[in-house]
């Protein structure tokens, strides 16, 4: 059923011609992406499913031939690599999912990052790091045992020791900011801040950039952030022009990498809609949570929400001035830069 709905339409080659050719490079880097086999992950409760409505979209499995299907079928024009890591559900099988992506990564065109327990000791945690030739980790609000979202700071899904292993190793971090203030919160800037600061060798990549898809949260946040030396962004899940165009503003395009989140914007049609801290995601995929529908004749035209993402960047771009040379920073060389020097940690 999935595959129908996700096929290729004339509808999705209308919007990459109109919005997307001239716009793309030739060479992508997705920097934010998940892959996991069905063995990986637990079964979908609804539990599970209020904890994260995401996890209904890639569920059961997302493997690595899903994700090159999907990069052929979206960007065919385009050579695309990939820094990858795996589900993030603490009752999930996390270690296998690490062990399956880090088999994936040669680090010539896949990299990969460990999705992080913050109770491993710091040996532990070089341990894996150096066995599985991770790049880095992946922090998330849910591997913080005993604590809904909103209760979980963000220096409690990395332990002080596990820090010093990536400073140490000069590897990096992708962290999705937690809390219901998002990258607004206080708390949270001040612990990036210091982070960079005290681990200056690590990489601290804040996912979506800081979850600030609302417009107010940027509007509130990134001309501080654009403070914190060293700090990097992935824009991916990203939609909303205005955030777009105040991110290259302030934080600029050197300090911006391009991510997919595959699956989640692979496999939903449709866009989002922003009013005033809100948003809310309007689509035409079959989802539990999916229950304010459009008229069948209205869905029919939508796209795939990696396409309205893009198109929104365009817009966000083209307002703040960018040039082919930043495009080329943000979708590529940016993340290149980073992944492509690492060798083998020892």
């Amino acid at each position: 059923m999935i595959d129908d709905y996700l096929a290729y339409r004339d509808v999705d080659r209308e919007f990459y011609e109109r919005y997307l050719r001239g716009f793309l490079p030739r060479r992508l880097f997705d920097a934010h992406m998940h892959v996991h086999r069905a063995e990986h992950v637990p079964p979908l409760t609804d539990e599970l499913r209020a904890r994260n409505w995401a996890g209904a979209v890639s569920h059961p499995a997302y493997p690595v031939e899903d994700a090159e299907a999907d990069y052929a079928k979206l960007f065919p024009e385009s050579d695309i690599l990939r820094l990858q890591f795996g589900t993030i559900y603490r009752e999930a099988d996390f270690e296998a999912c690490n062990d399956y992506n880090a088999e994936k990564a040669d680090r010539e065109r896949v990299w990969a990052l460990a999705v992080l327990d913050p109770a491993w000791s710091g040996e532990a945690l070089r341990e894996r790091l150096v066995r599985g030739r991770f790049s880095g980790v992946k922090p998330y609000w849910s591997m913080v045992p005993g604590k809904v979202e909103k209760d979980v700071t963000l220096d409690e899904m990395i332990a002080p020791e596990q820090l010093e292993v990536l400073d140490d190793l000069g590897l990096m971090a992708t962290i999705h900011v937690p809390g219901p203030e998002r990258i607004r919160d206080p708390h949270t800037r001040r612990v990036l801040r210091d982070w960079c600061a005290r681990y200056p060798r690590a990489t601290f990549v804040v996912a979506h950039l800081g979850r600030a898809y609302a417009f107010p949260f940027a509007r509130d946040t990134f001309a501080d952030l654009a403070g914190i030396e060293g700090l990097l962004f992935d824009c991916s899940a990203f939609l909303n022009p205005n955030g777009f165009e105040l991110a290259f503003r302030t934080l600029g395009p050197r300090r911006i990498l391009w991510g997919t989140d595959f699956p989640v914007l692979s496999r939903m049609r449709g866009y989002r809609v922003w009013e005033g801290e809100t948003y809310w995601n309007v689509t035409s995929a079959d989802y539990p949570w999916n229950t304010d529908r459009e008229p069948p004749e209205v869905e029919a035209r939508y796209t795939y929400f990696i396409y309205e993402a893009l198109k929104g960047m365009r817009e966000g771009a083209e307002r703040s001035g960018l040039t082919t040379e930043d495009l080329e920073a943000v979708f590529f060389g940016n993340a290149h830069q980073l992944l492509a020097p690492q060798t083998d940690c020892s």
